[in-house]
C-alpha cells in the first residue's frame, strides 16, 4: 500500500512440482480514475520499466536475495502446446 492505495497485484498458483507468481505494478495511469498508486506519481517523476526493474532487483539484493539468471526459462514445445490446448478450452475456462 502507498498513500493508503494498493501498489502491486499479485497472484501465486502452488502444485507439489511447482510455484507460478503474477504480478504487476502500475508505472503510470492509463485512466484518470484508477483504483491503484502509480510509481511515477509517488516518486514525482516518469518512471520507465526498465528503471523500475532495475531499481526492484537492486532492492530485492540489498535484502539478501540472489537472484537467478536473466536468461528466460527453457520451454518444451510439446508441454507448451499440451498446456495451452488444455488450458484454453471451454471447458477448463467454464470449470468452477
Amino acid at each position: 500500500m502507498a498513500d493508503g492505495q494498493k501498489l502491486a497485484g499479485s497472484a501465486q498458483r502452488r502444485t507439489n512440482a511447482s510455484l507460478i507468481q503474477h504480478g504487476s505494478v502500475v508505472l503510470r495511469r492509463t485512466h484518470p480514475v484508477q483504483p491503484s498508486a502509480a510509481i511515477s506519481e509517488l516518486v514525482g517523476q516518469d518512471v520507465s520499466f526498465e528503471q523500475f526493474a532495475e531499481a526492484l532487483v537492486a532492492a530485492i539484493e540489498r535484502a539478501g536475495i540472489r537472484l537467478g539468471s536473466p536468461e528466460p526459462a527453457k520451454v518444451d514445445g510439446d508441454q507448451f502446446a499440451a498446456q495451452y490446448s488444455r488450458h484454453s478450452s471451454e471447458q477448463w475456462i467454464q470449470r468452477r
